[in-house]
């Protein structure tokens, strides 16, 4: 009795090896992450743009870097990653729009913490903080 071996080769993650999502049909939606009220899915529409994704997403949080969001596009089996400057881009309307496509992802990341990796608000607060302390020390010492 004869029998034959097919080997299928594999990806790292398992997965059979090739362009699985160009025989599917993209999903409707868009993906807006990061440093905004409402984070997750939104539903995909024509003409949808980048200032549409962010307002439907809830605006940008509190401590967002509209410096540094990106925009990730999925092109068959590759994606790639385009970097925006929202504040530029909202001062100087350049370029006009930036359209999302289905399933892409836009990403607005938070600033960066600041002074000793601590923010502002925390450093303010620990300066106040010595501050009292040494004006009851010297308060108590001169009595």
């Amino acid at each position: 009795e004869r029998t034959d071996t097919i080997e299928i080769p594999r990806t790292i993650a398992s997965v059979l090896g090739g362009n699985l999502t160009s025989n599917s049909e993209r999903k409707n939606l868009i993906y807006v992450i990061g440093a905004v009220t409402a984070p997750g899915p939104i539903t995909f529409e024509d003409g949808i743009d980048i200032m549409d994704a962010l307002a439907l997403a809830g605006g940008p949080a509190p401590d967002a870097d509209m410096k540094k969001a990106s925009l990730m596009r999925k092109d068959g089996t590759y994606a790639q990653t385009i970097r925006i400057n929202l504040k530029k881009y909202t001062e100087k309307g350049f370029p006009a729009r930036y359209i999302l496509g289905r399933e892409d992802t836009f990403y607005l990341p938070r600033r960066e913490a600041g002074f000793l990796g601590v923010g502002l608000p925390v450093v303010v607060g620990v300066v106040g903080l010595i501050s009292s302390v040494v004006i009851l020390m010297d308060r108590n010492g001169s009595q």
